[in-house]
């Protein structure tokens, strides 16, 4: 069988630089590190397939302990690989394990694992092997079966606290293999792009749905920023070019406002839970006395009611400097794409918009005069109408913070 990992492939673009550390709990023997290799990063082994293998009827945390090969002190991870291996161990050896490795964690550090569909439990760990850049092949591992746990994503994140979930790829099918990237001490961290992806522009020709899109206040917007700014870019992670953007700017935070939401919903409803906020705790969250100079919303608002745009307001307030600006856009429609647009700003200072603005899921009526509303804290700069190629309208907004 094979499968594409888009979130490892999302990690070594956009978090691990060359040089950077990775820890796979994976076995030593399949070469899944080689990916990382490649790209100078340090590699360790920790091998929990041959402790799951050995264990016997011994007692789980003290097999755990006895399993871990002593490090350095200094030495701190940017990535940890745990593959399927998760569903093989009980909430509390989760817990205990990341414990013993929590001194070689630091504020950013990302764990990646996967989640195997279908109703059944497996009865075995899968072994992967590399076969290109971030395709791999993978079948269950030979020898006795091993109890397997179906963790929910809230049980998760309650054994691997104070990871926090900030990144999935949920694929539809029975026997699909979910993603989920969580990050260390996601409130303390800086949510930032730390390095923007060195990948050549993708050719407009390669995407039907690219097309360039004139914003001018936007172009003006970043004219304006200080050779110092921190800008929050509250967009797609994936599937766009940054690098554009990240030259204009000190300093780049980038975190997927309506991933979030979608992550935070879903939360709530395994939890059953009654609370009618629409953000978690953590989002927007920054160290204290982070002050942006800028935040581009791009077309968040238009997918949020009044109740969650009066929400997302004091979010944005408390991590934007006085007179800070706020970008956004509002297309002229009747329906959403259940796919967000992206927008790339490239390097020649040029606006590309992907994917069709257009489509048939239910949209929050939103107007000017309703925006304007709910966005009281904030004073509109300047607001100028736009039209792409094939007449589809839009308003472009910059506000600032009053």
């Amino acid at each position: 069988m094979h499968h594409f990992s888009p979130e490892l492939q999302a990690l070594a673009q956009h978090h691990i630089s060359p040089g950077g550390r990775i820890l796979d709990l994976g076995a030593s023997t399949t070469g899944t590190t080689q990916v990382f290799l490649q790209r100078q990063c340090s590699c360790s082994i920790e091998d929990i397939p041959e402790l799951l293998d050995q264990l016997g009827d011994d007692d789980m945390l003290s097999a755990i302990d006895e399993h871990l090969l002593d490090k350095p002190a200094q030495v701190q991870f940017d990535l940890v690989l745990c593959w399927d291996l998760l569903s093989f161990l009980s909430p509390d050896a989760i817990k205990h394990l990341f414990e013993r490795l929590a001194p070689h964690f630091h504020a950013g550090t990302r764990l990646h694992l996967i989640q195997p569909g279908g109703r059944a439990l497996p009865t075995r760990p899968l072994q992967w092997r590399l076969a290109q850049d971030f395709h791999f092949d993978y079948q269950p591992s030979s020898g006795p079966e091993i109890s397997a746990w179906r963790h929910t994503t809230v049980t998760l994140q309650r054994s691997l606290h104070p990871f926090t979930l900030v990144e999935s790829a949920l694929p539809s099918g029975p026997q699909a293999l979910a993603e989920y990237v969580l990050e260390y001490d996601a409130r303390a961290a800086d949510k930032q792009l730390r390095h923007v992806a060195s990948a050549p522009m993708m050719p407009v020709a390669a995407s039907a749905s690219a097309q360039f899109i004139a914003l001018p206040l936007l172009q003006a917007l970043l004219a304006e920023l200080p050779a110092s700014a921190q800008v929050l870019d509250c967009g797609s992670k994936h599937g766009r070019q940054l690098t554009g953007l990240h030259e204009r700017v000190a300093r780049l935070y980038v975190e997927d406002v309506l991933a979030s939401m979608a992550w935070h919903q879903q939360q709530r409803q395994e939890q059953q839970g009654d609370s009618e906020h629409s953000f978690s705790e953590a989002m927007l969250n920054y160290r204290a006395g982070t002050e942006l100079d800028a935040i581009l919303l791009w077309d968040v608002a238009g997918y949020l009611n009044e109740q969650q745009l009066q929400q997302l307001q004091p979010l944005l307030m408390r991590i934007l400097r006085a007179h800070g600006s706020l970008h956004l856009m509002l297309f002229n429609r009747s329906g959403l794409p259940k796919t967000p647009v992206k927008v790339e700003v490239l390097s020649d200072g040029e606006c590309r918009l992907l994917g069709s603005p257009l489509g048939e899921a239910a949209r929050p009526p939103l107007s000017t005069i309703r925006l304007l509303q709910q966005l009281s804290g904030f004073v509109l700069r300047r607001h100028q109408l736009g039209q792409l190629a094939d007449g589809t309208g839009f308003h472009e907004y910059w506000f600032e913070r009053a």
